[in-house]
């Protein structure tokens, strides 16, 4: 049942993308195009996350962690500044738990 749910959703995804080009083609509006994607974006995002899969399967192994010689640490102190200029409410509204649904909505 809950492939047969995820299938619809992809489906209805794609027919949702779609529409939402061709909105974009004939005008950009950025509204309504966030009206037509929102729900499929909600739907995904309030589901239990378990990883990559292919066909309901876990893959692991597709992202090992590893050393890239790329220091973190202008990403670390940049954050701490950041961070360091908030009040109290703020730092409510930025900071979520790793298992937090806000992260999983999160997008550019």
């Amino acid at each position: 049942m809950r492939t047969l749910v995820k299938s619809l959703y992809i489906t209805l995804g794609v027919i949702g993308l779609l529409v939402a080009l061709l909105l974009a083609a004939a005008r950009w509006r950025p509204v309504e195009l966030s009206a037509l994607i929102w729900p499929l974006v909600e739907a995904v995002a309030l589901e239990d996350y378990v990883g990559v899969t292919l066909g309901g399967t876990i893959q692991p192994g597709l992202f090992p962690l590893r050393e890239t010689g790329v220091s973190t640490e202008p990403v670390r102190l940049a954050v701490q500044a950041f961070l360091a200029m908030l009040s109290a409410a703020e730092l409510e509204r930025v900071r979520f738990s790793v298992d937090d649904d806000e992260w999983r909505r999160w997008a550019n």
